[in-house]
């Protein structure tokens, strides 16, 4: 079954609001602009989306209304307002233009998906991208996805994001994001999928099969027969890409963070056949925030922790960190030591067609203090009138550090996380108040009437001029398909 439309498409259904789905799967293709899900597109108002599972591959070629609400998943591509997810699954390659998770691409207004599995052999997305859910709200002010609205929730090992070989995916828990780790050696062997789909009453289950419905299993697709470390093997056979989906969506490389790929830090080292680019690549856009997250969390202990960590660590031809050990450090912290070392561990680097190669790397983790605002509290609190002083104000209030993880970032992911955050601060301290403030004024004179929008706008014109690159009002406002 091959499925094709506007928004709101699903394979079993479109739209769904205060009703449920039970007992169905999908196969086959389903594509469409925005809110797009193997099973159901859009479900709102206290659905019920459970025991389903879908074959499909699923691709979102846009945005319903702007990327930070582009919704595309496995099974649904939008939960929303109290509505739920459980015990569904997915194969298929998921492909959206904003947000794209593999089995729910966003759950909103405390939507929950439980008990749930993706199995999908890659997700591509320029939003947020993660194994089970892309994206969920609310979630707790510091972004940890530590979201109590998941749980039991887990995701294919193997499983690649945007093409990408040996991609480590952040966020894993089974109440998280990206859920637990499934391996496929233990998809082979239980059928039940962790304990996950025992209900003899709607699953039939079998060893080396797929939980199926209506008294027959589901047969392994290539990807999970395929056994653990499937994609590191280069094995050619497997389809890994949705039907009419187009993978080089990466964005370009942000002009900020261009020139520092190709050097290591200060002190830093390299011998081996990977490139430097690589190498730098991998820590500076996959975990640099986990090592910022570490940092934070020692601080709370030591609020004026910082210094160097410098590890040394060795990768084999397969990408995989093979030893790692603390070579010398200046912030005297064992904890904040051990946490830079066991992080390091578990990077996953490219592979590389040289057998044999091991890379040796010495890397400089420096933690730097907290800085103080550049501005004064009395110029802090200068409403801007002009996109032009937006970002002026912006340049002042951010360290450096807070700018190179906008950079890292891709647009669509710098706009949704920083909506609760800096969005919300650009709202209640532009927008709001003062009341009728001139720049809200001139925001609504050319056609932009919400405060969300509004603080969307400016963040993504801030966006491209960190990138060098200024852009009108009229350049940023969102124009429908």
């Amino acid at each position: 079954m091959n499925i094709v439309g506007d928004v709101k498409v699903g394979a079993v259904v479109g739209l769904m609001i205060g009703s449920s789905v039970a007992n169905c799967y999908s196969t086959g293709t389903v594509t469409a602009r925005d809110h797009v899900g193997g099973v159901v597109g859009s479900a709102s108002g206290n659905c019920f989306v459970t025991n389903c599972y879908s074959t499909a591959g699923v691709s979102g070629t846009g945005y319903a209304i702007e990327a930070i609400h582009s919704a595309v998943g496995g099974v649904a591509g939008l939960l929303n307002n109290y509505s739920m997810a459980t015990n569904c699954y997915s194969t298929g390659a998921v492909d959206g233009a904003g947000n794209a998770g593999g089995v729910v691409g966003a759950a909103r207004e405390y939507s929950r998906v439980k008990g749930s599995v993706a199995l999908n052999p890659q997700l591509t997305g320029k939003g947020n991208v993660n194994r089970v859910v892309a994206f969920a709200t609310p979630h707790d002010i510091f972004h940890t996805h530590n979201v109590s609205l998941t749980s039991n929730n887990a995701g294919y090992t193997e499983m690649r994001k945007s093409g990408r070989q040996n991609t480590v995916w952040d966020f894993k828990g089974a109440n998280k994001y990206s859920g637990a780790d499934i391996f496929a050696s233990e998809i082979n062997v239980d059928g039940t999928l962790g304990g996950r789909f025992t209900n003899m009453g709607v699953w039939t289950t079998e060893p080396g099969k797929l939980p199926g419905l209506f008294g027959r299993a589901v047969e392994m697709p290539p990807h999970l027969a395929a056994g653990d470390r499937y994609a590191r093997r280069g094995n050619s056979t497997a389809d890994t890409t949705a039907p009419n989906a187009t993978v080089s969506r990466q964005p370009q490389e942000h002009s900020r963070m261009r020139d520092r790929m190709l050097n290591l830090p200060e002190g830093g080292t390299l011998t081996g056949n990977r490139s430097i680019e690589s190498v730098q690549r991998v820590i500076m856009t996959e975990h640099r925030a986990a090592f910022r997250q570490i940092h934070h969390w020692r601080r709370s202990d030591k609020p004026e922790l910082s210094g160097t960590v410098v590890v040394r660590f060795t990768i084999d031809e397969f990408g995989r960190v093979t030893s790692a050990e603390l070579a010398e450090s200046t912030v005297g912290d064992p904890e904040l030591e051990n946490s830079v070392i066991l992080r390091v561990e578990h990077m996953d680097f490219e592979r590389i067609d040289k057998p044999g190669d091991v890379a040796v790397v010495v890397y400089p983790f420096t933690f730097a203090p907290p800085q103080a605002r550049a501005e004064s509290a009395s110029s802090a609190r200068r409403v801007p009138t002009t996109l032009k002083e937006c970002y002026i104000a912006l340049d002042n209030q951010l360290s450096e550090e807070v700018k190179d993880d906008i950079a890292l970032s891709s647009l669509m992911e710098f706009v949704s996380n920083a909506h609760f955050g800096l969005g919300m601060w650009i709202r209640n301290n532009w927008i709001h108040h003062p009341k009728d403030s001139e720049l809200a004024k001139l925001l609504r004179a050319k056609g932009v009437t919400n405060p969300d929008g509004m603080s969307s706008l400016i963040l993504r014109g801030y966006y491209y001029h960190l990138d060098g690159v200024e852009k009108t009002i009229e350049d940023l406002v969102p124009r429908r398909k």
